[in-house]
C-alpha cells in the first residue's frame, strides 16, 4: 500500500535466519480455531460489470492511536537514502489505467501478477487485466464474487481487500471484510490458474468483534502449508483487544475441502498491526519453518517487533513465539489520516501507526532476505521507510 507521490525508502533485513532463530514460546493464551463457512462462485467471467460509483459506506475507525499530525521544522529522517544507485537495465512496460477510487477513502489498492494476468482490488471492486493492459473481467464489485456465500460475506462489505497471486499453487486469493449479523473475513480461492473462472468461497466468522486490517501472505511449507493472516481486533467494534495472529490451512483450501481451518494467536493489546511474511520468488520455506509476523511502533521510535506461529492444523494447534526486538534508526511516525500533499492540490493517507503491506521474504540457497515498510516524518512531511 505505498502511496504514490511519497519518498520511497525500503529497510531490508538481510540474512534472517528464519529456519534456525531460536524464539522463546509463549503458551498463555489458547489457540483460537474457526471452521467456515463454504460455497463455490460462479466464473468471475460471468459476472456483471460495474461502471457506475458506488456510495461511499464509511468504515468505522476504532481508536488505536492518536493522529499524529506532520509537524514543522522536523529534523531529516536519519535514515533517508540521499545518493542514487547505479542505473538499472530495464525495458519500460505497458502504462493504462487501473480501477478509480469510486469515492473511497482511502482506496486500499493493491494488486498482484501472475504469468499472464494482473488483478487489481480497490476498496470494494476487483478487475482482471492482461499484460498488454486489456481487460478481461471486471470491474465488479468484490461483493459478486461472494454472492453464493451465505451470511456475512454476502451481505455487505468493509473493504479492506487482499488480493494474493499464490505462485507456489499457480492459483489466486482474494479477500475482504463482510458484514452482516457479524463480522467475517472473506476469503476466495480460485479453483484453477485462470483468474476469471470460479472460487472456492470461505467465510470466517470474528462474531461481533471487528477484524480490522486484515493481511494475508503465502507460506507453502511441504507440511501445514498456509495462508498466514494477520488481524487487529476491537472488541465489539470498540476496545482493542490485541493483534489476531494466523493461519488458514492452505492445502484443504486449494482443494475446495470446506474444513479448512483457522489458527489464531492473539498478542497483547499493546501491539498491532502486524503484517504476515509472503513468500517470493520459486523457493519455498524449509518444511517446518513457522510464519514469521512483524510490526513497529508499539510505543517505541526505534524497534521492529518480530514473533512467528509454528503451525499444526492436525491437532488444531498454534504456537506464538515471544517478540524478538529488532533495534532500527530512530523514527517518527507519520500522521494517520490525509496529510501528506500531493500534486494537485489533494493529500494522501499516511497510515503513519500502521506497517504498510506487504512483507515480502525471498529463500536463498545460504540466506532469506525479508523487506517492508512505514511511513516515518522527514523534515516535515511523510516520507517511506
Amino acid at each position: 500500500m505505498v502511496r504514490p507521490g511519497a519518498v520511497v525508502r525500503i529497510l531490508i533485513l538481510c540474512g534472517l535466519a528464519l529456519t534456525t532463530l531460536a524464539f522463546a514460546k509463549t503458551n498463555n493464551n489458547k489457540t483460537i480455531v474457526t471452521y467456515p463457512s463454504f460455497a463455490v462462485s460462479r466464473p468471475v467471467a460471468d459476472m456483471p460489470v460495474e461502471l457506475s460509483m458506488f456510495p461511499f459506506q464509511a468504515m468505522p475507525e476504532p481508536g488505536r492511536s492518536p493522529n499524529k499530525p506532520i509537524g514543522d521544522g522536523l529534523a531529516e529522517d536519519p535514515a533517508l537514502q540521499k545518493e542514487p544507485l547505479g542505473p538499472l537495465n530495464i525495458i519500460k512496460g505497458v502504462d493504462f489505467d487501473g480501477i478509480a477510487s469510486n469515492g473511497y477513502a482511502p482506496s486500499d489498492s493493491n494488486m498482484a501478477v501472475g504469468p499472464n494476468d494482473i488483478v487489481e482490488v480497490v476498496n470494494v471492486l476487483f478487475q482482471i487485466f492482461n499484460k498488454t493492459g486489456g481487460s478481461i473481467a471486471g470491474p465488479t464489485n468484490i461483493q459478486n464474487l461472494f454472492s453464493g456465500l451465505a451470511g456475512d460475506c454476502s451481505s455487505s462489505t468493509y473493504g479492506d481487500p487482499v488480493v494474493l497471486y499464490d505462485r507456489a499453487a499457480d492459483r489466486w486469493l482474494i479477500s475482504m471484510i463482510g458484514s452482516g449479523s457479524t463480522i467475517s473475513e472473506c476469503i476466495a480461492v480460485s479453483k484453477t490458474n485462470d483468474p476469471t473462472g470460479a472460487y472456492y468461497l470461505y467465510g470466517y466468522s470474528f462474531g461481533n468483534n471487528l477484524n480490522d486490517y486484515p493481511k494475508l501472505g503465502t507460506w507453502a511449507t511441504a507440511t501445514n502449508s498456509a495462508y498466514l493472516a494477520s488481524y487487529d481486533i476491537f472488541i465489539n467494534f470498540q476496545s482493542y483487544g490485541g493483534a489476531d495472529l494466523c493461519g488458514l490451512d492452505r492445502t484443504k483450501m486449494l482443494a475446495g475441502d470446506k474444513t479448512a481451518a483457522q489458527l489464531c494467536k492473539m498478542t497483547p493489546s499493546s501491539e498491532f498491526s502486524y503484517l504476515p511474511s509472503d513468500m517470493d520468488g520459486p523457493t519455498p520455506p524449509a518444511d517446518g519453518t513457522p510464519g514469521v509476523f512483524i510490526n513497529h511502533d508499539n510505543g517505541t521510535t526505534n524497534q521492529l517487533y518480530l514473533r512467528t506461529l509454528a503451525l499444526n492444523f492436525a491437532s488444531g494447534t498454534a504456537t506464538m513465539s515471544a517478540a524478538t526486538k529488532i533495534t532500527v534508526s530512530s523514527f517518527s511516525d507519520a500522521c494517520h489520516s490525509s496529510c501528506v500533499p500531493e500534486l494537485g492540490g489533494s493529500s494522501l493517507d499516511a497510515l503513519g501507526d500502521l506497517q504498510m503491506y506487504r512483507f515480502a521474504v525471498r529463500h536463498f540457497a545460504d540466506h532469506d532476505r525479508a523487506v517492508l515498510n512505514n511511513t516515518v516524518l522527514n523534515s516535515g512531511t511523510g516520507a517511506v521507510r
